[in-house]
């Protein structure tokens, strides 16, 4: 019996070790979109400002991915203005302008586009951080219109960027969602504000299920030295919409900028993000392992 319970204590620490080295190893890192030069390019790493300990800086790096239900990938390019768009395989299919800048006279030195998002007919909907509204195209480009929240955000500091919209979301009613950490507004499909202030827990769920993505997922980030700025992604835990855990990621140390949301996952589970450290490639994660699948 002692025998039999030394076995079955072995057997479980031998099944949980190989399942955790399968998590971890199945994590797999690729890059799937080359930040080319030229036309292209995307993104910029600049020079840190004078007296900085760090040895590298991106105050104008892309802060924004999107799919769409044919697995297209749109990368916000907020040097050059303009919205990127790739295939699953990362070839380069079309790129056109924001509308053209009111409020900002040089928007090209800022994180202009914070945000993006696609609905249900795959019009893409992005945030456009300095202009204070919401801009939607076409999946061929085409602009439709946009929503200018400026008076809807009346109550915060528009002065202080950090208090601005850091997330969009849209449900399968086109009704729009968008999230800041002073103020939560909601949209109608007809771009009429339907409600504002209100608490994010309360629409999140909802919204956080609209696009294609069938999976979440949290991160645990640790602050590493100081010749990389920001924090990096340590641990990434990816579950599904039932919030059943499907992998976890250990060991990542993928950069995040605590100014924005710069990694999405696609209806697959696959994790994107930017290679912030060196080139700006778009990085797919992909998890590997599957524990569950959702409902």
């Amino acid at each position: 019996m002692k025998l039999l319970k030394t076995f079955s204590i072995f057997t479980w620490l031998l099944v949980f070790l190989t399942s955790s080295a399968i998590a971890e190893t199945m994590c797999k890192k690729s890059d799937v979109i080359i930040n080319r030069s030229g036309d292209h390019k995307f993104g910029a790493i600049l020079k840190p400002p004078k007296g900085s300990d760090y040895s590298v800086w991106f105050p104008v790096v892309p802060t924004s991915l999107a799919f769409d239900s044919k697995e297209s990938i749109y990368v916000g390019d907020s040097v050059k203005y303009r919205i990127m768009k790739y295939n699953k395989d990362g070839k380069f299919i079309l790129d056109y302008s924001l509308q053209k800048p009111v409020r900002t006279k040089k928007p090209e030195l800022s994180h202009v586009i914070q945000d993006m998002t696609v609905d249900i007919n795959d019009n893409l909907y992005i945030t456009n951080l300095y202009e204070y509204r919401i801009e939607i195209y076409s999946a061929e480009g085409k602009f439709i219109r946009f929503i200018d929240y400026y008076k809807d955000s009346a109550s915060i500091d528009h002065t202080n960027k950090k208090y601005h919209p850091y997330r969009i979301s849209v449900d399968n009613h086109s009704n729009i969602y968008l999230y800041g950490s002073k103020f939560n507004l909601i949209y109608s499909s007809n771009g009429l504000l339907r409600d504002k202030n209100i608490n994010r827990s309360a629409v999140a769920d909802e919204a956080d299920k609209v696009g294609f993505s069938r999976y979440h997922f949290k991160v645990e980030t640790y602050a590493p030295d100081k010749k990389l700025p920001g924090k990096t992604i340590d641990k990434l835990i990816v579950k599904d919409l039932n919030e059943n855990v499907i992998t976890v990621c250990d060991n990542l140390q993928i950069a995040k900028d605590e100014d924005g949301y710069i990694y999405k996952a696609d209806a697959n589970g696959n994790i994107y993000t930017f290679d912030y450290y060196k080139t700006l490639n778009v990085i797919k994660i992909d998890p590997g392992l599957r524990l569950g699948s959702p409902k």
